[in-house]
Order: C-alpha cells, then structure tokens, then sequence
C-alpha cells in the first residue's frame, strides 16, 4: 500500500454514476468525455461498492475494485469528483457531484489490493449532512464507512490510516 498525493483536479456534473464502459482507452479521453461515456452507458453497468465518511475537514471515500489498474481520480473545487479504473480489462467510472466544495490541493489516496481510499479536504470546515448534491434516497451502492464514521463530538482523537 502507498499514500500519495492525488493528481490534478477532475470532472463531473450529475449526481452519482458508476459505469463499466465499453473497451476504451482513458488515457486517449479527456475526463469530461468519459463522464458523458458514462452518463449515456447502458443497464449492463456494474456498480462497485463506494463507502464514505467525514469529519469536519476531511471527507474518506473507498471504492471497493480489487485487483484495480491504471487508478485515475481528478477533483474539481466545486465539488466534482470522478474516479476511473480498469479491472480485467473492464473499465470502470465513478461519477459523482459531492454536497459541498473541496480543496484540491491538499489531497492522498491509498491503492490497496481490494479497495481505493481517498482523503478529501474540505474547503470549509463543516459536518455535511450527506455526501451528494442530489437529494432524496442515495443510490443503492453508496454506503456510510462505519469503520471511519464518527459522531461530531467524537471527531478529536480519531485517528485515520490516510
């Protein structure tokens, strides 16, 4: 496992969106192409497991893609975030627009053998009430990190492995 600071900002503009795609090489796309590829893909997407958590600083997200090459992730301020990967071959997108604005600089992910982890900065220090800008009923594959989670007045003293 590494910790390294995240690449470059990233695009995304509606809700919440995984996709496994058709054979395409990412590294010949910009990312905003393959947010569309992904808006526009058909009911044969896969959804891996995405988990979030927060403190008042940071948010945590873990994709859940083991075996994962060719990791991509690019960060927009205003809160847009996509993630993109290959596994097998497949090529996989996480689209997602977050609650809130982020910073971009001050970033980390951990590439492990099952699973992604990425620590996010908020640009401002707050306690989300939920991770997307859409409203209503997350999507089915989103789930609160319980092993990350901690109340608001029980944020001093956790301690994270990102």
């Amino acid at each position: 496992m590494r910790a390294a600071p995240l690449q470059s900002p990233l695009f995304c503009s509606v809700g919440c969106h995984f996709s496994h795609l058709a054979r395409v090489s990412f590294s010949q796309l910009g990312f905003s192409e393959i947010a569309v590829m992904a808006s526009r893909s058909s009911g044969s997407s896969r959804h891996p497991s995405v988990k979030w958590a927060q403190t008042s600083e940071k948010l945590f997200i873990t994709i859940e893609l083991p075996d994962a090459k060719d990791v991509k992730l690019k960060l927009e301020p205003e809160g847009k975030f996509i993630f993109s990967a290959s596994k097998d071959d497949i090529p996989y997108v996480v689209y997602m627009e977050l609650l809130d604005k982020i910073d971009v600089e001050d970033n980390k992910y951990d590439v492990g053998l099952r699973s992604i982890v990425y620590s996010i900065k908020k640009a401002e220090k707050k306690w989300w009430r939920r991770l997307l800008k859409q409203e209503g009923k997350p999507p089915v594959f989103l789930k609160v990190d319980w092993d990350k989670w901690a109340d608001e007045d029980e944020e001093n003293g956790i301690g994270f492995g990102v």
